[in-house]
């Protein structure tokens, strides 16, 4: 039953497929209220600004000329840096700062460029950070009119998806934000929460100075990771001169080609163990090898920061959009669509199961043979054909392909092999070394249909269909060359 297992998959894969399952930071809205709307973040912007996508608006900041964060609020005091500062004095200054910070809100945009196998993809969004210590955040991430949302109140804690519209709902963590406890990445979460950046401070380099929209700015680079295998995680931040807080953030990703080597053997492995599983020998000339390494950089520009100005409480609170749905209520409708879903595909099997072809019209195919050619059953009416379901994971298949290829050399039939494989190159070879010479038919496109039309036949099963294309008999099993001619006949039609 291992191929009908298959056909279940496929069919609840259809099934699923088809089925329907910004604050701009700086810039106040127009002064007339009249044109003020909410945007995807709950903030109010001018109509224009609100028609753009977050990932529209982020595109806007990352090609436009470089633009100085704008700060504003009363800076936390911390001791002078010394005349000629090393990273580590740079980096122990910003994060007292940050400690001393007690409200903030800041607006960033995100800009991501990956690097694979020669293909740049670009993609971006924006950041919206609402913290008031010591336990209230908010922190709306958006990208292409979607968003993510996490919400505490001090109580509670909701993180939000609009892409699905579902939402989590737990109590409020003590610690809110994540702290990498190594101190091994610089964010903003990380200074506000307070973490260790001493582990970070010995890694540090700092690289000469920049300008930023005239802005002078300390350029500090870590080195994160660096793998046997030569892949690195690189992280650069760029601390105002002045005001001693982030303006721009970067990581970069670089995987060598020997890690990605390793990755592409275990998804190799991982597939090919998949295949066994259900009874398939997957294609995987499919995947190409990775030959160059890849990149990704992802630079957070921030906007504007305002801090300790007051912050209303209600930016802490959560309130479900319509129609938005807890996950376990997402889970428990998706596990009774999925049992309804797989109900119904039993059911349609053991009908399909049923279908009894004798004496009836041969369900028509035309369908690619391994050479790209054409086949069709109309194509061959007018002499007897034998229409046979195998695979190439089937022994009894392969030993009864030489069975059909002297039946339609000595009994004047026609012949099709009708191929249940994803893995074209072990058909090829096994159709070779077989000196198979009627069509072999491999179309995972139209492949499902067939399967259905003929009652979802399992490998090695043979239809007899005679010259006026009425199906005769279903030979199912491993059959002689001479057993299948005897067996044509007692049909009395070759």
């Amino acid at each position: 039953m291992k191929y009908i297992n298959v056909m279940l998959l496929l069919l609840i894969a259809v099934a699923l497929l088809t089925s329907g399952c910004g604050d701009r930071a700086a810039k106040k809205a127009a002064s007339n209220p009249e044109d003020k709307v909410t945007n995807v973040f709950g903030e109010n912007v001018s109509k224009d600004d609100s028609a753009k996508s977050p990932a529209e608006k982020s595109n806007d900041a990352a090609n436009e000329k470089p633009v100085a964060t704008k700060v504003s609020g009363e800076l936390p005091k911390v001791d002078a840096l010394p005349a000629n500062p090393k990273a580590a004095d740079i980096l122990d200054r910003m994060a007292d700062r940050y400690k001393a910070i007690k409200t903030l809100k800041l607006d960033a945009s995100l800009v991501i460029t990956t690097v694979d196998r020669g293909k740049t993809d670009k993609d971006s969004g924006q950041v919206v950070i609402h913290y008031s210590k010591p336990d209230k955040l908010k922190v709306v991430t958006g990208r292409d009119k979607k968003s993510e949302t996490i919400v505490s109140d001090g109580k509670t804690l909701y993180q939000y998806s609009s892409a699905n519209n579902v939402y989590h709902k737990q109590e409020s963590p003590k610690d809110l934000f994540k702290v990498d406890k190594e101190g091994q990445l610089i964010s903003i979460n990380s200074l506000l929460a307070g973490a260790d950046i001493a582990p970070a401070a010995k890694k540090a380099k700092l690289l000469p100075m920049e300008k930023i929209a005239g802005v002078d700015t300390y350029v500090i680079e870590f080195n994160i990771v660096q793998t046997p295998g030569g892949s690195t995680v690189k992280e650069k931040i760029w601390v105002g001169k002045d005001d001693l807080l982030l303006h721009q953030m970067e990581v970069s990703h670089l995987v060598s080609v020997k890690d990605q080597m390793e990755r592409y053997n275990q998804l190799v492995e991982n597939l090919r163990k998949q295949g066994e599983a259900i009874g398939q020998s997957p294609d995987l000339t499919n995947i190409p090898k990775p030959n160059k390494p890849a990149t990704r950089v992802e630079r957070t520009i921030i906007k504007s920061v305002a801090i300790n100005k007051p912050i209303p409480a209600s930016t802490y609170t959560f309130t479900p959009p319509k129609g938005a749905k807890t996950v376990e209520q997402a889970q428990q409708e998706y596990r009774e669509q999925m049992e309804k879903m797989q109900s119904e595909m039993k059911k349609q099997i053991e009908e399909m199961q049923k279908k009894d072809l004798v004496g009836k019209a041969a369900p028509a195919f035309s369908m690619a043979a391994l050479d790209g050619k054409k086949v069709s059953l109309s194509s061959l009416k007018g002499s007897p054909v034998v229409v046979f379901f195998w695979s190439s994971d089937s022994s009894d298949s392969v030993s009864m392909l030489a069975s059909i290829q002297k039946l339609q050399q000595t009994a004047g039939v026609k012949a099709v092999g009708m191929a249940l494989d994803v893995n074209k190159s072990a058909v090829q070879k096994i159709v070779k070394d077989k000196g198979i010479t009627f069509p072999v038919l491999m179309d995972m496109q139209n492949m499902p249909q067939v399967m259905m039309d003929y009652g979802l036949p399992e490998p090695p099963t043979a239809f007899v269909i005679d010259k006026n294309g009425v199906v005769k008999s279903e030979i199912n099993g491993v059959k002689s060359a001479d057993e299948l001619k005897a067996k044509l006949d007692s049909l009395g039609i070759n």
